[in-house]
């Protein structure tokens, strides 16, 4: 079936959907944020600026209202979708991801020495909403690199604990209070 866009503008990457602090840092102009836990490897930035994330947020809520079928975005979340359905990795994603994301990790540790072999992803959207999928037990992502944004909407709670890198020592977590993360940072 046939998708229709509400906003034809999110499958092709403009800088203005970016923060642009987050420019700047990938540019170079500001420095590469400091880790939030320097065992863990979380570190906290802007990503896209507020315009952008009620864009896709209004896309995501027409996909919905379309009655197409969405497959799950992963083996434990029951409600979302790959971006990839939509379509959005050739003009959104993938750019984002070399233009963007590969010369960002190139300049934080540990990181680095990964950024350059860094070339595919799965970019997905999760739905949490009371009743469905309120946990996710302890797992690691299968990923060198996992970048979790705040798109939007309104919600309590939503914590997220780091624990490091899936073949590293065991390390104190990192927590992170998601509903009072700013919208568009990571």
């Amino acid at each position: 079936e046939k998708y229709t866009p509400l906003h034809p503008s999110l499958w092709s990457l403009q800088e203005e959907f970016l923060h642009p602090d987050f420019v700047r840092i990938v540019s170079g102009e500001l420095p590469a944020p400091a880790a939030l836990s320097a065992t863990t490897g979380v570190f906290s930035l802007p990503i896209f600026r507020e315009g952008f994330c009620q864009l896709l947020c209004e896309e995501l809520a027409h996909l919905a209202a379309s009655g197409l079928p969405m497959g799950r975005p992963n083996s434990m979340n029951n409600e979302g979708l790959l971006l990839d359905e939509l379509g959005l990795s050739p003009g959104l994603l993938h750019p984002l991801m070399s233009d963007y994301l590969l010369p960002l990790c190139s300049r934080l540790q540990p990181f680095a020495p990964q950024a350059e072999r860094l070339d595919h992803m799965k970019a997905f959207v999760v739905r949490y909403r009371l009743g469905h999928d309120e946990q996710l037990s302890t797992h690691f992502d299968n990923s060198e690199i996992t970048l979790n944004v705040n798109i939007g909407v309104d919600f309590e709670g939503g914590e997220l604990c780091f624990h490091g890198a899936r073949d590293g020592p065991p390390r104190p977590p990192t927590f992170l209070d998601w509903a009072s993360h700013p919208l568009g940072h990571a």
